[in-house]
């Protein structure tokens, strides 16, 4: 278990007290890990918009403690400034679950959008087989493989199975341990 952990703009979490480089995107997932762990719930070429954040909150008490970390209003595709993306993860403290929650997700209307812009959604706990997973998020199949599995969009829009506009209906990918 972690008692620290970075995020980038790029929809990336790293555990431990090394810092995740800002440039970092989903290209190269999974990275070189021996300094924690990493979290993708959508890492790609995103940013935060003029009304985006990266916030967390600690909610429950001990042992029981649920860590949310929000990226709120993120500008999806290269260049992207709109508000149009909006995801969480959870980390649960006794379970060790770790949870991705998928908002409102679409892909704007930005240059970028060309057949290459593409993300990764997954884990990994360094950068050789078995140690990592991604997800194709149109058949929710998974990849323990290298190279992770990327998720490429060609046109703008919704992207249908992860965009959840409304509470109580949200997408979520639940890690559980063994």
């Amino acid at each position: 278990r972690y008692n620290n952990f970075t995020v980038n703009s790029n929809g990336l979490l790293r555990f431990g007290t090394s810092g995740i480089s800002s440039s970092q995107t989903g290209n190269g997932f999974p990275l070189t890990a021996a300094n924690g762990a990493i979290l993708a719930p959508f890492a790609g070429d995103i940013r935060t918009s003029g009304t985006g954040k990266i916030h967390s909150l600690v909610t429950g008490n001990a042992p029981n403690r649920k860590c949310i970390i929000e990226f709120l209003n993120m500008g999806l595709g290269a260049g992207s400034i709109t508000a149009n993306g909006t995801f969480q993860v959870i980390l649960n403290e006794t379970t060790g679950i770790i949870q991705y929650i998928y908002g409102g997700m679409t892909i704007a209307s930005t240059p970028g959008v060309s057949g290459t812009e593409s993300v990764v959604i997954g884990l990994s706990s360094d950068n050789v087989n078995t140690k990592t997973l991604s997800i194709n998020h149109g058949s929710f199949a998974s990849n323990t493989t290298i190279p992770a599995t990327k998720n490429n969009y060609t046109t703008t829009g919704n992207i249908g199975s992860l965009n959840s506009a409304a509470n109580g209906s949200r997408r979520e990918i639940k890690f559980t341990p063994p």
